[in-house]
């Protein structure tokens, strides 16, 4: 029987010497931040360190480009998955802090797999892009990487001055697009030869604002306007909207899903304009597991972190974690970087996350989830225990 205390310390020891190079890592990703599907540097830099640390990395997973996966094996024991992400704001810039989860997550991988030899099995790190609507865990999940992941593990920058927690459930979210198409005409000497797609664009924010009323209160829909025409004097012959609806379940969003299709339908009749409609990725809501919960906040707390427990709460959030959290056991750590008022998605968090506060935040998390990886390693009650809370939630 392994001595748990004593490797969950070398473990952390390990994450203090790597702490001076994730810490510059974090900020030269912070100081480069690329989109969705763009993490180029992002993806080669994590993907470096971790190759010269030993494990082996395969680029360009899952058909995507700005992917990676990357394992150590020791052995035919369990496997345990950490997720990182590294994607940036469209403006903003690093403001949800994924700069601190992809490095930390790097840091509690490289930390396992020094002890690995010794526990037996695997440990593994995805690397995902896109989580800012592109959903990159998607084609993870679809193709089977995580089919025999005993513990999906990772965590996410939270500000506020929260109180450390672990993840619950969360919204879904179905992502849409609607383009309309018109017909130009001078919109002085022959207005009544056009067709306005811009009209039937606002009619379609119309028929979404009016519904708002008539949803539940947690049910969130919200969009922009990424092409409203090109110039005054001509009529709009094509606009497009992008929108995000969001629910507490598969279910809920689905059925807000139709009736906010059915509002870009009715606006491009109104307007005499025909809509395309785009949708997906589909990401699904978090399926919290209380025993892998359980765990982390008992490390956490180790470490000296001020925590919350769960709650029955939905989180006004999603993310394609949940796609994961639907094949395998996940539980992921949310963990403190910006004071009062500063929340993801503020140029003031973007600031947070190349802070002192978000470099101690990283290294603690770092911690935390290789101690979590280890009780999931070493401990075949905990495995079990989360497969059932998995399976009874499912």
């Amino acid at each position: 029987m392994p001595d748990v205390a004593d490797l969950k310390r070398r473990a952390c020891a390990a994450v203090d010497q790597l702490a001076p190079r994730l810490i510059e890592l974090s900020h030269r990703i912070h100081d480069n931040p690329e989109l969705q599907f763009e993490e180029v540097k992002a993806s080669a830099w994590l993907a470096e360190f971790l190759g010269n640390e030993g494990l082996g990395v395969e680029l360009g997973s899952a058909g995507m480009p700005t992917a990676f996966y990357g394992k150590k094996k020791a052995g035919d024991g369990p496997t345990v998955a950490f997720v990182a992400e590294y994607d940036a704001l469209r403006g903003l810039g690093h403001a949800c802090g994924h700069n601190i989860l992809g490095t930390s997550n790097a840091g509690a991988a490289i930390a396992v797999s020094r002890i690995i030899g010794e526990i037996g099995g695997t440990v593994a790190i995805f690397g995902t892009p896109a989580e800012e609507g592109g959903g990159g865990k998607i084609p993870f999940v679809k193709e089977g990487y995580f089919k025999d992941v005993a513990a999906a593990v990772s965590m996410h920058p939270q500000g506020g001055e929260r109180p450390a927690s672990v993840n619950g459930r969360c919204l879904a979210v179905i992502p849409m697009v609607f383009k309309f198409y018109g017909h130009p005409a001078h919109a002085a000497a022959n207005p009544h030869d056009g067709r306005n797609a811009l009209d039937a664009l606002i009619q379609t924010f119309n028929g979404i604002n009016a519904m708002r009323q008539h949803v539940r209160q947690e049910i969130r829909i919200h969009g922009v306007i990424r092409h409203g025409g090109d110039a005054a004097n001509v009529t709009p012959d094509f606009t497009e909207g992008e929108f995000l609806v969001r629910a507490p379940s598969a279910v809920d969003v689905r059925a807000v899903a139709d009736r906010v299709r059915a509002c870009a339908e009715a606006g491009g009749l109104a307007a005499g304009c025909r809509v395309e409609i785009e949708e997906g990725p589909f990401y699904l809501d978090t399926l919290p597991n209380p025993a892998l919960n359980a765990a982390m906040l008992k490390n956490l707390e180790a470490l000296g972190l001020p925590v919350v427990p769960p709650t029955d709460a939905v989180g006004m959030y999603g993310t394609d974690l949940g796609n994961v959290s639907r094949v395998c056991p996940t539980v992921s750590a949310s963990v403190n970087i910006a004071g009062k008022g500063i929340f993801p998605h503020q140029h003031e968090f973007a600031t947070a996350a190349a802070s002192a506060e978000g470099d101690r935040a990283l290294i603690s998390a770092a911690k935390a989830m290789a101690m979590t990886a280890i009780d999931v390693l070493t401990d075949p009650a905990l495995r079990e225990s989360a497969a059932a809370d998995l399976r009874a939630a499912s």
